[in-house]
């Protein structure tokens, strides 16, 4: 007799579950589309305080002042333990010294409201942006989402995949905008703001240098010595130097793209983080840095199932340091090979001798190299496989043939200072989807600039906000658009073809599978913008709110950029004379393009006015460099390794 009344009771069971899921979803939904909270209120450390009296502005001063409190004595206990050797857990609620820096912006504006020196509704305003910013600091980055419910993504799998882009109307239009007599709305410029300012003649900017500077850094001159592993989030091997007496971020990958993407932004209005190009630089040997090359905090994701929280899904990508070593030098001249420079600081990964009917070989001999499965698959003691990262392992090092190292040559790198500029200060993130964020033009206007060339890791870990100090004990905000090294690749979707190849997720870096257009044209009666093969890696309301008017803002200022300018970029980037040719005909014709299908081909000349060259033949060892002319009529050209060429279209590598 039971079995008959189990099934009603597994379905009752079943539909509850369902239920659940949905009402979590729902709930997960409405915090993602964000909840306005007064104009008055300002969130801080869970708790909420009506900013727009003086009552909530002290009890607002005192909960910072009290958590700043906090974080110094914890600092203290921490350098305590420190110094007697004794061990130490960051406890729970540890606050950082990043929040802590954020926090006395907090209070600095909270201050500034007290005594008037901040107008109300823009000081109110200001201080909403610094409380999120602090708190942010001890918010964990994301990659994809914050959280994902693994069985309620079954029933909203595309509010959960698709991060569209361009749905917004005429009807929605940005809300930041002047007083205006013009029928074109798309012709209406912000007004000036903390997160873009109008870029003047953007034609005759210097993209080479950038920045407004007239020439490089570089970090060649001397030798550097290691200063710190680094300590903030990301997901490539970093760590910082100290040359000439400034101290500066090197991070392995990314070392194009991000230098790329930092002059365009900049050149169109927006506050970025400055990022050059290193071509390779020099560093005394130190242990740590193979040590702490992946020492970094991890982005990551939660699991959970029906609203239960399963496990933190961490970017953890441990990527081998002598990868990016190009040669050892020691202290007798002698120079080694990242190779040879493994072997002999690791004597347990010497090969076995070879069978004597080969002959002897020695290791520097030119074409002896041992297969790299060898060294890494060779059995010892029995069936024991040698250790995968044996730099990790502090009794494997030969110390004494480590005291004949004298410094490293590295590969070309991510460049930037680490310098702190007085009077101003890092408040932590800030985030496109938070408060009025979504309806401002500069931001709907990112979005088509993003799909331009392909800038698909847009979210708030990558963003910082600074606070500058002006005269009169104002405080004036930034929003930095910083790490734009997810660009020039593709970002199709999840799961798609490319080239003939099945590929997964969005991926940077790619000239061959960068995609000729970013637009379509657009369909009779389409309102929305008519964006393809183009998709950021979250929800960016902002750039889903984006109309035709917000997008062809932003169009005309891309068009605005010139081809050499575009080739200047290229080459500051580090590119290689062939990827960086087949970029340029690809930006061109998606821009060319672009002005198409947004109905702009009136206004502005065609690049490409036959079409793009899709089977391009190019060869810098045959067919000349790829230059360009700086505003002072020198030229500049872009390296020349010999290694790669263009082929229809493609960029082919020579074999070695």
């Amino acid at each position: 007799m039971p079995r008959p009344l189990r099934a009603p009771f597994a379905w009752l069971s079943g539909a509850a579950a369902i239920a659940a899921t949905v009402s979590l979803l729902a709930h997960a939904r409405a915090q993602e589309e964000g909840q306005e909270p007064s104009a008055h209120t300002v969130e801080l450390g869970g708790q909420r305080f009506q900013a727009g009296t003086e009552e909530g502005l002290r009890a607002l001063i005192g909960a910072a002042e009290a958590r700043i409190r906090l974080s110094r004595q914890q600092e203290e206990d921490r350098r305590t333990a420190r110094r007697q050797g004794l061990p130490w857990r960051q406890p729970r609620g540890y606050v950082d010294e990043d929040t802590r820096d954020g926090l006395r912006v907090v209070v600095k504006l909270a201050r500034s409201l007290q005594s008037g020196r901040e107008e109300r509704a823009p000081g109110l305003w200001k201080l909403r942006e610094a409380a999120w910013a602090a708190d942010s600091n001890m918010r964990q980055p994301y990659l994809w989402r914050e959280s994902l419910d693994l069985i309620g993504s079954l029933f909203m799998a595309r509010h959960v995949t698709l991060n569209a882009v361009g749905r917004g109307s005429g009807r929605n239009p940005a809300l930041n905008l002047p007083a205006h007599s013009a029928g074109d709305l798309s012709r209406v410029d912000p007004l000036p703001t903390t997160f873009w300012t109008p870029p003047g003649d953007i034609a005759s900017k210097d993209l080479y240098h950038g920045f407004g500077r007239t020439t490089l850094p570089s970090i060649t001159e001397e030798i550097c010595t290691f200063e710190e592993e680094h300590k903030g989030y990301g997901a490539r091997p970093a760590f910082d130097v100290r040359h000439q007496g400034r101290v500066w971020r090197v991070k392995f990958g990314e070392e194009h793209t991000g230098p790329f993407a930092t002059r365009i932004w900049w050149a169109l209005g927006y506050p970025v983080q400055i990022a050059d190009y290193s071509p390779e630089f020099r560093i005394r040997y130190d242990r740590r840095i193979l040590t702490k090359m992946n020492e970094r905090k991890t982005n990551a994701i939660k699991l959970k199932l029906l609203g239960v929280s399963l496990l933190n899904m961490r970017d953890v990508q441990y990527r081998d340091p002598f990868r990016f070593i190009k040669a050892a030098v020691l202290k007798d001249g002698t120079r080694l090979s990242p190779r040879e420079l493994r072997l002999r600081l690791f004597p347990i990964l010497q090969p076995p001798q070879p069978p004597r009917e080969s002959g002897p070989r020695e290791l520097s001999q030119p074409g002896s190299h041992w297969p790299e499965e060898e060294w890494f698959q060779r059995p010892v003691q029995g069936r024991q496989r040698l250790p995968a990262k044996p730099e990790l392992n502090e009794s494997l090092y030969d110390s004494r043939f480590e005291a004949q190292i004298d410094h490293l040559v590295m590969d070309h790198a991510f460049l930037r200072t680490r310098e702190r500029q007085p009077g101003v200060e890092n408040v932590g993130f800030w985030d496109y989807n938070f408060g009025d964020h979504p309806k401002r033009r500069e931001l709907r206007g990112m979005g088509l600039l993003s799909a331009w060339i392909d800038n698909w890791e847009v979210r708030w870990g990558n963003c910082r906000l600074r606070a500058i100090d002006e005269p009169g004990g104002r405080v004036r905000l930034e929003h930095v658009v910083t790490d734009l090294g997810a660009v020039l690749g593709n970002s199709a979707g999840l799961i798609r073809t490319v080239n003939g190849k099945i590929r997964f997720g969005p991926y940077p870096d790619d000239p061959n599978d960068f995609a000729w257009a970013c637009t379509r044209a657009a369909r009779p009666g389409q309102t929305s913008v008519p964006i393809r093969d183009f998709m950021p890696i979250t929800k960016v309301r902002p750039f889903y709110e984006m109309n035709a008017d917000d997008a062809r803002w932003m169009a005309r200022m891309i068009a605005r950029l010139t081809e050499n300018q575009i080739r200047q970029a290229l080459i500051a980037a580090g590119y290689d004379a062939a990827p960086a040719r087949l970029l340029l005909e690809k930006l061109v014709w998606r821009r060319d393009k672009m002005i198409h299908d947004l109905g702009l081909g009136g206004e502005f000349a065609y690049l490409r006015p036959s079409g793009p060259n899709r089977r391009l033949n190019y060869d810098p060892l045959k067919d000349g460099p790829f230059t360009a002319t700086l505003p002072d009529g020198r030229t500049v050209e872009a390296r020349v390794t010999g290694r790669y060429y263009v082929e229809n279209g493609f960029v082919r590598r020579r074999p070695l």
